[in-house]
């Protein structure tokens, strides 16, 4: 986590498009517990922007694994990390990169901006709604390359494991059971418990994020 609060990555202002794309898809992931799937499918046009908070939601004609009516219309709530936050901590805020995403692809797409959250950065298809397998793609290129700046061996990921490691860290920062939950959409905890928690060292939905970019800061520190 600590190497998207520096160079390449941070400061925003001088991160170029693709590292941004990586950096703000992994801080969206990491602090909702979103499957791929679910993060394609968001919208930047329905988007409630806040003060302090985004609330996205997904495309209408998108079906979730479990298509419940309830499963279908949860959002994805992005809080802001207060100004007044401890160093690392306040550099990973997903608000304000989500935000720096949003203005930096409005200004090169303008009213022609697809209506997908997130847009493909380079090559013969920039600009265009991306699918989940890419999506899924870019979870384990931001982490390879966050091992490979600090000179760390590459190891074996999927983009399914942020939301292991997402609920994993807010299991750790003491985020009520009901809580992760509902992030993650599960029915039971025991679902949660049997497959997804990690060993690692009461709040709402923006709060979710916040704790869980808390707990990995300590745990990375650790």
């Amino acid at each position: 986590m600590s190497a998207l609060s520096s160079s390449p990555f941070f400061p925003l202002h001088s991160c170029d498009l693709k590292l941004l794309t990586l950096r703000t898809v992994f801080l969206v992931a990491i602090t909702s517990a979103k499957r791929a799937s679910e993060l394609h499918a968001l919208r930047h046009d329905t988007a409630l922007r806040r003060p302090t908070e985004f609330v996205l939601f997904s495309d209408e004609s998108f079906l979730p694994k479990v298509a419940t009516v309830w499963h279908r219309s949860q959002p994805v709530v992005v809080g802001a990390i207060p100004n007044d936050a401890e160093g690392v901590l306040r550099k990973l805020c997903v608000y304000r990169s989500l935000a720096e995403y949003l203005d930096r692809t409005k200004g090169l797409y303008g009213d022609a901006r697809p209506p997908q959250l997130f847009l493909c950065y380079g090559g013969s298809k920039v600009g265009q709604p991306v699918g989940k397998q890419r999506v899924s793609a870019w979870l384990k290129e931001v982490v390879h390359y966050a091992y490979s700046l600090q000179g760390l061996s590459l190891p074996a990921v999927k983009g399914h494991d942020t939301r292991k490691q997402a609920t994993s860290w807010a299991h750790a920062a003491g985020v009520d059971p009901g809580v992760i939950c509902e992030a993650a959409t599960w029915s039971s905890s025991s679902t949660f418990a049997r497959f997804y928690r990690l060993n690692v060292l009461r709040s709402d939905r923006a709060d979710f994020g916040r704790r869980v970019l808390s707990s990995a800061c300590v745990t990375s520190a650790s």
